[in-house]
């Protein structure tokens, strides 16, 4: 499925509030596939706790992928999302 195609699929689900709709508009497009959720607030002059309940919704419907990013002893750094 294309970048349009998952958009269109994304707009049109009723279950998906306006903020989850318009994040996954902005990260599909971007230049970038993967995310963290204070890139995602400074880029969008929206507060990290909007933004990762909007990431919340998407996981939930099934729209990205959460990816934990753990250092070479194993720790977790950092979590990144993949639209």
């Amino acid at each position: 499925m294309n970048k349009h195609d998952k958009l269109t699929c994304c707009l049109n689900n009723k279950n998906l509030s306006l903020k989850a709709k318009g994040l996954y508009a902005f990260c599909i497009f971007a230049d970038t596939e993967s995310f963290t959720v204070q890139k995602l607030a400074n880029d969008t002059n929206t507060g990290e706790t909007a933004v990762a309940s909007a990431i919340k919704e998407l996981e939930n419907a099934g729209y990205l992928e959460r990816v934990r990013v753990r250092d070479d002893t194993g720790k977790l750094r950092n979590i990144v999302y993949k639209f």
